[in-house]
């Protein structure tokens, strides 16, 4: 693949580092379509806004009313286009997603002034499918059991004060359940 895509609320980087993420190890993370990597600037995480893919078609999936304005609204961010030569696919259980072991320099930039903005567009297009709250696709569970393992598995892997504090700003309605797990599990 000639090139890939990363996104990122900084601007103006020269190089995309390696960062440590959920997965343990140090890569960098992109994708294979610009407005495919866009989708990441603005969700602040699965407890804000969920992005998948669903039949080929990437979307974002709200997790509380109106959570796309909160995380996306008037943000700024970029798309760098990198040398996808030395990027992995299937590395990681997010079949889209590909990684690559090294620090990658930035061959182009495209600054996203609003990135709400740009991801209505990209919705107008056809180009992602967002989802607002409380929709969500089928057999995405209605009852945040999905948000109650995610924290308990994060909870293993980052300071458990951390998760507590984001599943009560976000999901206060699951701080209990979240909490009682992750005590029985530690």
């Amino acid at each position: 693949m000639p090139h890939v895509y990363h996104a990122s609320k900084a601007q103006n980087l020269k190089i995309i580092e390696t960062r440590i993420s959920t997965h343990g190890k140090p890569w960098v993370y992109a994708m294979s379509k610009p407005e495919h990597a866009l989708i990441f600037i603005g969700t602040e995480g699965d407890l804000v806004n969920q992005v998948g893919f669903i039949n080929s078609q990437p979307c974002i999936i709200e997790r509380f009313q109106n959570s796309l304005e909160y995380s996306a609204e008037n943000k700024s961010g970029s798309v760098y286009t990198l040398d996808g030569s030395d990027f992995k696919s299937r590395v990681t259980s997010f079949k889209e997603e590909l990684v690559c072991e090294h620090n990658c320099e930035v061959l182009e930039e495209t600054k996203i002034e609003d990135v709400l903005k740009s991801l209505l567009d990209l919705e107008k297009k056809g180009l992602i499918t967002i989802y607002r709250y409380p929709n969500a696709p089928e057999g995405f569970p209605k009852d945040k059991s999905d948000l109650i393992e995610r924290a308990v598995m994060w909870s293993k892997q980052f300071p458990v004060a951390d998760i507590l504090r984001d599943i009560e700003k976000y999901h206060p309605d699951i701080l209990e359940e979240v909490t009682r797990r992750v005590g029985m599990e530690g």
